[in-house]
């Protein structure tokens, strides 16, 4: 019994499975950075009394509302503006 076909066969599917990942972190990573331009900008605009360090992305108001997108990603990764700020 030849084993080169499994052997192929599993490679190809650790290597289909590398780029899977590869392009799910890299959506991650734009998502974020377009999220937290977002909430920035927002918090730039906002008459929020606490520092940005403080300041929750999605939870605090302004007159530059979040994205529904961003609103979403910010309920599943809670940031605040500082640490969005850094990630810039």
């Amino acid at each position: 019994m030849c084993m080169k076909p499994v052997l192929w066969v599993i490679f190809l599917l650790i290597v289909a499975a590398s780029f899977i990942f590869v392009y799910h972190s890299a959506q991650n990573y734009l998502q974020e950075k377009s999220c937290c331009s977002e909430c920035t900008l927002a918090f730039s605009q906002s008459p929020v009394a606490v520092g940005s360090e403080a300041a929750i992305c999605g939870k605090f108001g302004s007159g530059q509302p979040l994205s529904a997108n961003c609103s979403d990603y910010f309920e599943a990764h809670p940031k605040t503006v500082q640490a969005c700020s850094f990630s810039k």
